[in-house]
């Protein structure tokens, strides 16, 4: 029996096909699981981040391997135009140093229009951790595990791990 495997690629998971499978008593591969309850919410996310590299990196694994439809937006002012669609995304996954508005500038833009969709502060500083348990904005901090970031996407879509 053929099924598609887990594999990783520039340190994204991703899955391969054609993998034969073991013996169908092998225990369940929770890690699969999680990705598999992911992929069938197909979330929908908005990527904020000037480093375009991270950027179309983090849309290609979300595409690739979580099923998610997803758009990406360099800047603030680029992620608000995008987001003041109401109910447009499930998750908005936004980093805080950025040129023109800040990832807390953008955040209070985006709430200041009405969006109630969840957003997630994410950098590599430590010290942006603070201000934003602070004011009640979840944060990731980069580089985040594999497990903190399928917590959050099954949180965006009304799961638990």
């Amino acid at each position: 029996m053929t099924t598609a495997m887990p594999i990783s690629i520039l340190g994204f998971r991703t899955f391969a096909a054609n993998q034969t499978e073991g013996p169908t008593n092998r225990p369940p591969n929770p890690e699969g699981d999680v990705i598999k309850r992911i992929r069938l919410q197909r979330p929908r996310i908005l990527i904020v981040d000037d480093g375009a590299i991270f950027r179309e990196s983090l849309i290609f694994k979300l595409q690739d391997l979580y099923g998610a439809t997803v758009e990406g937006a360099e800047t603030g002012e680029d992620a608000l135009e995008l987001a003041s669609d109401l109910n447009t995304f499930d998750l908005i996954l936004m980093d805080i140093a950025m040129p023109g508005m800040d990832g807390f500038e953008t955040y209070e833009a985006i709430r200041g229009c009405g969006v109630d969709t969840r957003i997630v502060l994410m950098s590599a500083q430590n010290e942006y951790r603070d201000r934003a348990q602070t004011l009640g904005i979840d944060f990731l901090k980069k580089p985040w595990s594999d497990g903190d970031f399928e917590r959050i996407l099954l949180e965006c879509g009304g799961e638990g791990v």
